[in-house]
């Protein structure tokens, strides 16, 4: 039996969503290719675990999951992800946008920049991520 394939944005930390939503599909038979942005966690985040995705990938591949990952930014525009999912597992037959950008603001401290910044992650690449995977690898 095939072992349903996922994919995962915005897993960065220990006791963040993405984790525990990897924990539960891994322990549930999926196969896992999981992104990180820990340059966000450690500069304008809660806070890096720089360390934190090598031990978690030892633990969800000791579930049995094939699992694959990559620092990936949302916002950069790259438009190869999907690519080396399908190269490094195969096709994603799930997609969980858990990456966010999030920056608490006041009148007195928002700028247009973080403005930008939440509208190229949180717009423009989850939208964009959405649809290449909706259109599926051969662009249908």
């Amino acid at each position: 039996m095939t072992r349903p394939l996922t994919l995962i944005t915005g897993v960065s930390r220990s006791k963040g969503i993405g984790a525990a939503v990897a924990r539960k599909l891994a322990m549930r038979g999926h196969d896992l290719y999981l992104t990180h942005w820990s340059p966000f966690d450690g500069t304008e985040g809660v806070g890096e675990e720089p360390d934190f995705i090598h031990g978690f990938f030892d633990e969800l591949r000791a579930s049995g999951a094939r699992v694959v990952h990559e620092a990936y930014d949302l916002a950069s525009g790259d438009v190869g992800l999907l690519d080396r999912v399908e190269a490094a597992l195969g096709t994603p037959s799930r997609l969980i946008n858990n990456a966010t950008y999030e920056r608490h603001v006041s009148v007195d401290t928002f700028t247009m920049e973080t403005l930008r910044r939440h509208y190229l992650v949180n717009n423009e690449g989850t939208l964009g991520l959405t649809f290449a995977f909706l259109m599926g690898p051969d662009g249908a």
